[in-house]
């Protein structure tokens, strides 16, 4: 008797082993066809829908604009035939990235400006709008907030000032620079755009942004609300989430992570010339909130909020998908910071021991 329990268990065992596999199979299979599905459709919907952005002879205005993606759009608009001022603090280095830009231009009666400024400073922010208002003999056109900074590392281990400058320079460095530009805009009647820059990490939570990450959810939720405001005034606004870009201080901050979340996040990324690329074609296409990768379009479409979507084909496929793959996702990510957890319990344990 209890031979034929045992031999029934096995069978039942076998099928449910069996159906899982199967169902495993099925689901792989599915996603697959829907990743290849997304990226068909996408491919598609830009080759067919015609662009309606020309920056050739706008004036365009760019904070931190001397390395980075800030650069790197001033370069490529540069090529587009836009007129460019960017913003920093460092004199030298604005130098050197003007030279770059003006080597870039498609004619040498583009011009091509710096000045320098401190955007977390609201008197500075507006100095600078009108010292490129005055360079350039109109006011900017259009406006890339990109200045900002991370500063990656444990709510216990980072000072309260850390993350009072993250929110002053990621944030009101936005707002003090968006306010005034867009009050140039409407006095010179202007029918321009305002284009702010928040993260990935605005998207979704991640370990060891503490201080960034609410920054960027604040200019995310700015940006939204400024979508609507902006309507009263024919003014388009539209907001950038790169994920991790390739620079020096992506290098810098990489020293600095806690290493839980330098594993998490890996140490690879997009180039700013990529990230540029993307940010570009997203404008041309007029997307409201532009993300640069198909990770980055998963996330979005979680949180799309009171905004229109980008594209009703692929915003729906990425619905679908973000129900695998955000689960997916956090549960590794959940399973990580615990692993470390008791790594460190375990470390504590063996130095009272000694």
């Amino acid at each position: 008797m209890e031979e034929v329990e045992t031999f029934t268990s096995r069978i039942g065992l076998n099928y449910v082993i069996s159906n899982f596999v199967s169902t495993f199979y099925t689901v792989s299979i599915l996603l697959i066809w829907i990743s290849l599905t997304y990226l068909i459709l996408k491919k598609v919907y830009a080759y067919f829908v015609p662009s309606n952005w020309n920056p050739k002879g706008k004036h365009v205005y760019i904070t931190g604009g001397s390395q980075g993606l800030g650069k790197s759009l001033a370069i490529q608009l540069a090529k587009l035939g836009a007129d460019i001022t960017i913003v920093a603090r460092k004199i030298e280095v604005l130098r050197l990235a003007s030279d770059e830009i003006k080597a870039a231009r498609i004619s040498e009666k583009q011009k091509v400006n710096y000045v320098v400024g401190d955007v977390s400073s609201n008197e500075s922010a507006i100095n600078a709008l009108k010292e490129a208002t005055r360079l350039v003999g109109r006011c900017p056109e259009y406006v890339f907030t990109i200045a900002g900074s991370s500063i990656p590392g444990y709510l216990l281990n980072l000072d309260v000032k850390q993350y009072e400058t993250q929110m002053k320079l990621n944030y009101l460095g936005t707002v003090y620079t968006i306010k005034e530009a867009s009050r140039l805009m409407l006095e010179a009647n202007v029918k321009g755009k305002l284009i702010t820059c928040s993260s990935l990490a605005a998207l979704v939570g991640f370990i060891g942004y503490s201080a960034y990450s609410p920054s960027k959810h604040a200019v995310r939720g700015f940006s939204e609300i400024l979508r609507q405001e902006m309507l009263l005034y024919d003014i388009d606004v539209h907001c950038l989430f790169p994920g991790s870009i390739l620079t020096e201080g992506f290098n810098e901050e990489n020293k600095i992570k806690p290493k839980i979340t330098l594993e998490l996040e890996g140490t690879d990324g997009m180039t700013p010339e990529a990230v540029a690329r993307e940010s570009i074609k997203g404008l041309s296409k007029g997307e409201t909130f532009i993300v640069c990768e198909p990770l980055g379009e998963i996330f979005l479409a979680c949180g799309l909020g009171f905004l229109p979507c980008n594209n009703l084909f692929t915003h729906a496929i990425c619905i679908g998908l973000s129900w695998i793959v955000c689960p997916a996702l956090r549960l590794y990510s959940d399973f990580k910071v615990k692993q470390e957890r008791n790594q460190n319990l375990k470390q504590k344990d063996k130095l009272k021991k000694n």
